[in-house]
């Protein structure tokens, strides 16, 4: 009778487990494990369209050689929970400290799911400036997933980066991610994105960048902008064609301190709100 009851309660947790899939399934396209979620407030309010521009924390998780264009130690912390769903929550943390001359390192930690269900990931990066205009940047992760009641899964991929300054108004930048295919439940596809980050003037960046899943997945289009309204605050906004997606948001920063805000539309599921904190360091 124990067994039986283990069993019924093993199915459950499945089915449970299934329909967070289902979820995603609903959201555009079906659900990878460790597939990208626009970690990033600010890049996913400027529509995913970052791999171009990197030159914060969030760098890690489009193009690593990004973070070495950042000036000073930064910490930052996200909550989401996406379409609304509890199950659906995703956390992340990142610490990127420049160590110039020499070279930028950046820590990230995210978690994502529920008890049903949960990915985990540990991310460390270097990235380094090569010549004035020229960065690279390398990210070796550790990705873990749970289901419950089933053996926990555990693998290791790497994603590398490149950005170059052609002007002091214009960067480009190309990356891969999970190089390696990571065999976890399923193989972890590798991510290609291509972008680029032009600033016609100070207070206004615009980003396209085009994104593909494997070399038979669909790509995406994405673009973004920021505009600086005031010293203080920024306003973005941003579009993904695979699968269309808007997104908007905006950025307040005081002293030492930047608090952020995104929101990104969808047709059938709720809209999927997110928050951030960061804290620099002089």
């Amino acid at each position: 009778m124990n067994i039986r009851k283990k069993e019924y309660s093993k199915t459950a947790y499945l089915i449970l487990a299934l329909s967070i899939f289902a979820v995603f399934a609903l959201a555009g396209g079906a659900r990878a494990e460790f597939e990208d979620k626009n970690l990033g407030v600010r890049s996913s309010s400027m529509g995913g369209a970052y791999s171009g521009l990197s030159d914060d924390g969030e760098g890690l998780f489009y193009n690593p050689a990004g973070i070495s264009r950042l000036k000073r130690a930064e910490f930052t912390s996200m909550h989401t929970s996406l379409f609304a769903q509890s199950e659906l929550a995703l956390d992340y943390f990142n610490f990127t400290q420049p160590l110039m001359p020499f070279a930028t390192v950046s820590f990230g930690y995210s978690k994502f799911g529920s008890g049903l269900y949960t990915e985990k990931e540990i991310a460390m990066a270097i990235a380094r400036q090569i010549t004035e205009s020229h960065n690279f940047g390398l990210t070796l992760k550790q990705l873990s997933s749970f289901i419950a009641n089933t053996p926990d899964r555990t693998g290791f991929a790497m994603d590398f980066g490149f950005l170059v300054r052609f002007e002091k108004n214009l960067t480009a930048g190309i990356s891969v991610l999970n190089l390696n295919n990571p065999k976890m439940n399923e193989v972890v596809p590798k991510t290609y994105k291509a972008g680029i980050a032009f600033n016609p003037k100070e207070s206004l960046t615009l980003c396209l960048d085009y994104s593909k899943q494997s070399a038979e997945g669909k790509g995406s289009f994405n673009i973004g902008e920021e505009f600086k309204l005031t010293r203080n605050f920024k306003i973005r906004a941003g579009y993904s064609t695979y699968p269309s997606r808007f997104s908007t948001g905006f950025g307040f920063e005081f002293k030492n301190i930047k608090l952020d805000y995104g929101f990104r539309n969808h047709d059938t599921l709720n809209s999927t709100h997110r928050v951030s904190f960061t804290y620099m360091m002089d």
